[in-house]
Formats: C-alpha cells, structure tokens, sequence
C-alpha cells in the first residue's frame, strides 16, 4: 500500500495545509491591526498564548469551537476569519 493510500490524496492536503496557512495569516493581521499582543489576545480569548501562537503560524488545525472564541475576541462573525480574497472570489463565482 502506497503513501498515499493511507494518507488520502496529496491535492486535498495541500488545500487543507493553504486553508490552515489563510486562516492563520488572517488572525495575525487582524489581532495585528488592533494593535493587541498575542498574549493579551489569547486571554481574552480563553487560551493560553502557546496554543494561540501555534493557531498563528499554522501548526494546528483549529476546532471551529476555537474559532468561534477567536471571532468572538475579535468581535467579528466567524466567516471574516477567514482569508479575505477567497471570500471576493467566492462571492464573484456563479452560482449553480
């Protein structure tokens, strides 16, 4: 059995890893723009900084449970999380 049998296919990981990666780049900037320390935003989000830097650098794949405290910290609704130009581009695509 290859690799890639017991993984899944490799394409769908990419995607996954470009997800994390999105979502990760976009709380940074935002926490960033409010001029919030990690740690101070961690608390309020009910985490401990450790685990919220790695949600930041896109070493954790996050529970939506999680991203719900983070929006909620942010006060943001839970899809502004996400990368903004997948988002527009979403938004421009035809619907079916």
């Amino acid at each position: 059995m290859d690799c890639l049998s017991v993984m899944g296919d490799s394409s769908n990981m990419d995607k996954t890893d470009q997800l994390i990666k999105g979502f990760a780049d976009r709380i940074r900037h935002l926490r960033e723009s409010r001029n919030i320390s990690q740690e101070a935003f961690a608390e309020a989000a009910g985490m401990d900084r450790a685990g919220y830097g790695r949600i930041e650098r896109g070493q954790v794949d996050v529970r939506l449970s999680t991203i719900a405290r983070i929006a909620e910290a942010l006060e943001l609704p839970m899809a502004d999380l996400f990368d903004e130009r997948e988002r527009t581009r979403r938004k421009k695509a035809p619907r079916r």
